[in-house]
């Protein structure tokens, strides 16, 4: 708690803050200092161990992504594949849920030129792709 009021006193500039907070709980400013420091590093190992989270995530979604569609491969031989790489984010569970995700953000209707081949790629349980020839 002490860390926490002198850190917002800092991020607030407010003067003389430390040294009421010494004399409010009757501790050394220099033990405040410290308290704030240790604050501070560890909510920037918190913030870097959530960046490298993200980028695991992304990673992950990458490869499932790719190898759906590139690879082709079913929902088990995805996970199977994952799980040799990394164990996290390889369930099939997680995989699913990720491809819905993905197909529930994709547009459903799309507008249509009348002179051009149309390659519609389709996120499912399975994958489709039509080629379309239009008049």
């Amino acid at each position: 708690m002490i860390a926490i009021e002198a850190c917002y006193a800092q991020l607030n500039k407010k003067h003389g803050a430390i040294t009421a907070l010494s004399q409010k709980y009757d501790i050394s400013r220099q033990f405040v200092y410290n308290l704030l420091y240790m604050l501070q590093i560890s909510l920037i190992i918190f913030a870097s161990t959530l960046e490298e989270e993200r980028n695991k995530k992304r990673e992950s979604v990458e490869w499932i992504l790719a190898l759906r569609f590139e690879g082709k491969c079913s929902i088990g031989a995805i996970s199977t594949i994952m799980k040799q790489m990394s164990p996290l984010y390889s369930s099939e569970g997680y995989i699913s849920q990720i491809l819905k995700e993905i197909g529930a953000i994709l547009p459903q209707n799309q507008k249509i030129e009348s002179e051009k081949k149309l390659s519609i790629p389709m996120v499912s349980d399975e994958i489709f792709v039509a080629l379309l020839h239009l008049p």
